[in-house]
């Protein structure tokens, strides 16, 4: 059989080399950098969506933090799964000559500006640009480790475009001590985000030692998990290996005491590397480093875990597909809400036959705080406003529509337009 591949939409049989996994387009990557050497023709603030196994990566982006980042989401993935969709979006580099002007014009490029869908909100675009949507978003180049001037604008600006386009940003933090990655934890609160405090420390084309972001590897890894998953987000990468050289700093962590720093990172919330041991599942035997990690960078207790938070996502995307599908067959917004509400909540079903009209209808996906173990469970909510459908539309006690009545009041709303445009 061929080998399987993340984010196809070709169909298997036995003669193909790829195999459609539901729903997978959950789990395709993003990375949002700077690619100074890139060929001429690719534009910046564009979302381009390449494979990790395409051999023209190189000259298209040239050497760089975009480059690294694909290369490093590829390492993430485990050895029998390939990401055939990584959607890029290439911010401009600044040419400022100071260089703490250039790196904080850099950031401002990356971060971008929803008035012209520039940097973090190209990705909103992606249909546009003929792209596919970037559900897991990471940033190249460790700019958004960067927390000098406090809060990150490319985390929050990726958080803002996760919450149009129903995605998650994996985050780079300081990797430098436990006290100033908890000063960085405690600058965001958001459902949709994970901080990784350790760096990855690798080795590059020429064989010498470097420092990366561990947001490509452990993106690359939660792919993977999700494959096995049938492309439900459903379970995290928590306790499995990276294929790396090891972490850039040594973290004590111990699983049997609340005491060491590993521990005290990961109640806050923050992912850490660490080297492994034959004991630890899934482990490369003494030596292989570890991700350790669950939380999102959310305060909120029923929504700590970030396979909740991509599980409510997953939901909502799969509602909202559905209905937008509805929606397209019948043509009318009022088909869609009952529906909707039919499938839901029967005794508003009762108030859509008799015609009422809801408005801001919202979808949630409540998580289960009790079940631990099982991060599927959970309740849909289904709620919004209702008014009756008047002028146009009014009801008595036999539900007889008053004719009288709504002529009435439409030749009161012509009177009134008429009074508008004068």
């Amino acid at each position: 059989m061929g080998k399987p591949t993340v984010g196809a939409t070709a169909i298997y049989d036995t003669s193909q080399t790829v195999q459609i996994v539901k729903d997978m387009d959950m789990s395709i990557p993003g990375v949002l950098g700077t690619s100074p050497n890139k060929a001429s023709g690719v534009e910046y603030n564009r979302c381009y969506t390449v494979s990790t196994a395409d051999r023209d990566l190189l000259e298209r982006f040239g050497e760089g933090d975009v480059l690294d980042q694909i290369q490093s989401i590829a390492a993430g993935l485990t050895e029998d799964v390939s990401a055939t969709n990584v959607t890029v979006v290439i911010a401009p580099e600044s040419e400022n000559a100071d260089e703490a002007t250039k790196h904080a014009e850099t950031i401002a490029n990356l971060a971008g500006s929803s008035a012209d869908g520039s940097g973090a909100y190209a990705f909103t675009m992606a249909a546009a640009h003929r792209a596919k949507t970037a559900r897991i978003k990471t940033i190249a180049g460790l700019y958004d480790a960067d927390v000098t001037n406090g809060a990150n604008l490319i985390i929050n600006n990726l958080d803002e475009v996760n919450a149009f386009d129903f995605g998650f940003t994996f985050v780079n933090g300081t990797n430098t001590d436990e006290t100033d990655a908890l000063a960085a934890r405690a600058l965001y609160d958001m459902v949709n985000a994970h901080m990784i405090e350790t760096h990855v420390l690798d080795v590059d084309s020429s064989g010498n030692p470097v420092t990366r972001g561990a947001s490509g590897y452990i993106a690359g890894l939660q792919i993977g998990v999700d494959f096995k998953h049938d492309g439900v987000p459903s379970h995290v990468a928590g306790g499995r290996t990276i294929r790396c050289s090891g972490p850039a700093r040594e973290i004590a962590y111990n699983d049997f005491s609340d005491a060491c720093e590993g521990q005290r990172l990961l109640a806050q919330g923050l992912g850490i590397l660490t080297l492994g041991n034959g004991l630890d599942d899934n482990a490369t035997g003494d030596g292989g480093t570890m991700y350790r990690g669950a939380h999102s960078m959310s305060n909120d207790s029923q929504l700590k875990f970030y396979n909740k938070a991509r599980m409510k996502s997953y939901v909502l995307l799969t509602l909202a597909r559905y209905y937008a599908e509805h929606n397209l067959i019948n043509n009318t917004d009022y088909a869609v809400f009952k529906n909707m509400i039919t499938g839901a909540q029967g005794w508003l079903n009762e108030l859509a036959d008799e015609r009422h009209i809801y408005t801001a209808p919202h979808i949630d996906f409540i998580p289960n705080s009790g079940s631990v173990d099982d991060w599927r469970e959970g309740v849909l909510k289904l709620s919004g406003g209702v008014e009756f459908r008047s002028p146009l539309m009014r009801t008595d006690q036999a539900l007889a529509p008053d004719i009288a009545g709504i002529e009435i009041e439409i030749a009161q709303l012509e009177a009134f337009a008429k009074n508008l445009t004068a």
